[in-house]
């Protein structure tokens, strides 16, 4: 009898280890089926420009208005919030670090460890703004660096 026990046992766990791996496989396959934003439109003064998205070092709010800054170091204002954006955002390339920034990872010219086990990331082209990894979003961080996030 115990040897029965035993064996429904082991099979529940496996059953259960092989629900997770579904439940993971089909999160990713969920995320990369998706479409994500190609391009950004730009409205200022009277002019309305495209800017794709691969040419975005990173998106950042500062004093309650979101930019958005190119490689080229070309800053524009953008209509959308950075909690609209982190969900058009294909998140293998852009990380929300914190609830000024979200970076794209090419964008990164080096990391400094901080206190509290943050990360001090510094971006090319550089911000006036410190950008540190907060707390809570500093494991998650470590992972998308790795392309496990």
């Amino acid at each position: 009898m115990e040897e029965l026990k035993r064996a429904f046992d082991k099979l529940h766990s496996f059953n259960e280890e092989n629900t997770k791996q579904m439940e993971s496989l089909l999160k990713k396959f969920a995320h990369h089926s998706r479409d994500f934003q190609k391009r950004i439109v730009i409205r200022y003064g009277d002019t309305i420009k495209m800017v794709e998205v691969s040419d975005v070092a990173y998106f950042y709010t500062q004093e309650k208005i979101n930019y958005l800054c190119t490689h080229a170091d070309l800053r524009y204002p953008v209509d959308h919030n950075l909690d609209e954006l982190e969900h058009m955002l294909d998140p293998s390339v852009f990380f929300r670090i914190n609830r000024q920034f979200i970076v794209n990872i090419h964008a990164i010219d080096k990391m400094l460890a901080w206190s509290k086990s943050r990360v001090k990331v510094v971006l090319r082209p550089p911000s006036k703004e410190d950008t540190i990894v907060s707390t809570e979003r500093s494991p998650h961080f470590k992972g998308w660096l790795t392309g496990n996030g």
